[in-house]
């Protein structure tokens, strides 16, 4: 029997251009699900490929307003972070319920101040990503524009 672990792994990295100038030192998630289905629904299980086709979420759980948030990565550059998530069905960018990410950048000229700019969770289109279980998402972002915000709650 194959299992599926219930969370996805995400990466969150930044690019060439934005490593440059910026290290990622917090994640931060908003509208997230807190809990998960231990078992995907056997209508959203692909057998032939052994992953879902979609999220199954458990009955009666609504996203909570948050925020998940991973702090103190341990990475030297502050260039990359490893995070989990349950499944989240992202509902679209213009939704109240969309699942919402802020990083918390410092400039490498000045390591010590945090300043976090919000983050869409978008394919390489621009269109809202489904977290699915016992995926693996990269998220890369290639340039940071402004100056940020003082706490995540202003990113938003």
């Amino acid at each position: 029997v194959q299992m599926l672990r219930s969370v996805a792994t995400v990466r969150v990295e930044l690019g060439t251009l934005a490593q440059s100038t910026h290290l990622l030192k917090e994640v931060h998630f908003f509208i997230y699900m807190p809990s998960a289905q231990i078992a995907p629904d056997p209508g959203k299980y692909n057998h032939n490929t052994g992953k879902v086709n979609n999220v199954s979420l458990p009955d009666g759980v609504s996203p909570v307003a948050g925020p998940l948030s991973y702090t103190g990565f341990a990475s030297t550059s502050g260039s990359f972070g490893e995070i989990y998530l349950a499944e989240c069905k992202n509902q679209g960018v213009a939704d109240a319920n969309q699942l919402k990410m802020v990083l918390g950048l410092s400039k490498v000229s000045d390591p010590d101040v945090i300043r976090y700019y919000h983050a869409p969770i978008t394919d390489n289109e621009g269109n809202s990503l489904d977290i699915r279980r016992n995926s693996h998402y990269t998220l890369t972002f290639s340039r940071v524009i402004g100056d940020g915000m003082a706490t995540p709650q202003d990113a938003l």
